[in-house]
């Protein structure tokens, strides 16, 4: 009996977090909207200063720039900065010969040290030239291109006090055949939608993109020098000091994920590694006392980081009832092993040039969880620095 409870409570965790949680917001949400005040005339609109850390941005700087200019933001309320993080290709180059045609950029040089730390600098640099606590900072990444109105759909929640920080709808926009571009797609999409409804249910979306998101000065903390996931540590922060973090569909940016297994993978082990970081730092704030948050913490994040854990130890559990001669778990013992094999199946047809779709989603699922697993351990050895190299776009 025991063993049933604990095979069947393992399933129900993994399901409850990547099934049920999203049903029950989704009901939740239905005919919900957000209710806040939000700007609307340019005259009122406050000033946003847009920056972000670049390390060899050669390929797209220059799209990446020109789409942030061009937002219809009012001109006169609107500065980007460009932090290079060492750079050694010809990033630099291409800011400098952008800035005669735009007195609003500007860049700025530093010695390697990872984009948090670089963000570090230029907020302190703003900080010392007395920039209004008010004023919006929009935090980006090299690769996130805007539209005319991402900039102001992010910005426009800010007439509210109660809003702490929002985050923007990411569009991935390297669909290729082959690999797991259509999968990542689909999880993004997925994603969006459950941080929306965290956003109107409940003000306490998990997780703004670090490739886009806006919050006032006054709100925005130094970020811990070793911190793999800025952005997950800023949201949390934001949460804690009691103010609304939403995620807006209306405003877009776009970006390219890897198509390769093997980079996603590298990326979410280090993803995990950063969110295993907040986790303890913020374990707090699964304290019932946080209500929307606590239960949204839960519920999105810590049961999908402790997923492997109930994915093995379901495995492990249905085996020895299994071994008792239950025929039901005999059954159930199969599939698991034809689910833990559909990875090597999925890698043989692909030599073969064959992708099926569900194969590849099971491969993806799981070869997801297994970066959660080596980004824990990374967790535990210890997290040295966080200058990482750039994941590579195509």
């Amino acid at each position: 009996m025991p063993l049933i409870v604990l095979y069947w409570g393992c399933v129900f965790a993994v399901f409850y977090s990547y099934v049920l949680y999203p049903a029950i917001l989704e009901f939740l949400a239905r005919g919900k909207s957000f209710k806040h005040p939000v700007y609307s005339g340019e005259g009122e609109l406050p000033e946003v200063i847009i920056f972000f850390s670049v390390y060899n941005g050669e390929r797209v700087l220059k799209s990446k720039i020109e789409s942030m200019l061009a937002s219809d933001y009012p001109r006169d309320k609107l500065r980007v900065i460009v932090g290079s993080d060492a750079s050694t290709d010809k990033t630099e180059e291409i800011v400098r010969e952008l800035m005669p045609t735009d007195d609003r950029l500007e860049l700025h040089r530093f010695e390697r040290m990872g984009k948090a730390n670089v963000l570090n600098k230029i907020h302190l640099l703003l900080k010392e030239r007395g920039v209004g606590g008010d004023t919006v900072f929009i935090l980006t990444d090299a690769y996130a291109i805007f539209r005319k109105d991402t900039v102001f759909e992010m910005v426009k929640h800010f007439k509210s006090d109660k809003i702490g920080i929002v985050g923007a709808n990411y569009i991935n926009t390297n669909i290729q055949g082959g690999g797991i571009s259509f999968q990542e797609k689909s999880y993004i999409q997925r994603e969006n939608l459950i941080k929306y409804w965290e956003s109107v249910v409940f003000g306490s979306m998990m997780g703004v993109y670090g490739a886009c998101y806006a919050i006032r000065s006054k709100d925005l903390p130094l970020f811990p020098s070793t911190f793999l996931m800025e952005d997950f540590y800023v949201t949390m922060y934001t949460l804690k000091n009691r103010k609304m973090s939403i995620l807006t569909l209306d405003s877009k940016f776009y970006e390219n994920i890897p198509n390769s297994i093997e980079i996603e993978y590298n990326r979410k082990k280090r993803i995990a590694a950063g969110n295993f970081q907040n986790l303890f730092y913020f374990i707090s704030l699964l304290n019932p006392g946080y209500g929307g948050t606590a239960f949204t913490f839960f519920s999105h994040k810590v049961l999908r980081w402790v997923g492997p854990l109930f994915i093995l130890v379901s495995f492990l559990a249905c085996f020895a009832l299994a071994l008792s001669g239950s025929v039901v778990y005999q059954i159930l013992a199969v599939l698991h092993l034809a689910i833990f094999c559909v990875p090597v199946i999925d890698y043989a047809l692909k030599k073969a040039g064959v992708s099926l779709t569900l194969l590849r989603f099971i491969t993806y699922f799981i070869s997801m969880n297994l970066a959660v697993v080596a980004g824990f351990w990374w967790y535990i050895k210890g997290v040295k620095t966080n200058v990482w190299q750039p994941t590579a776009r195509s």
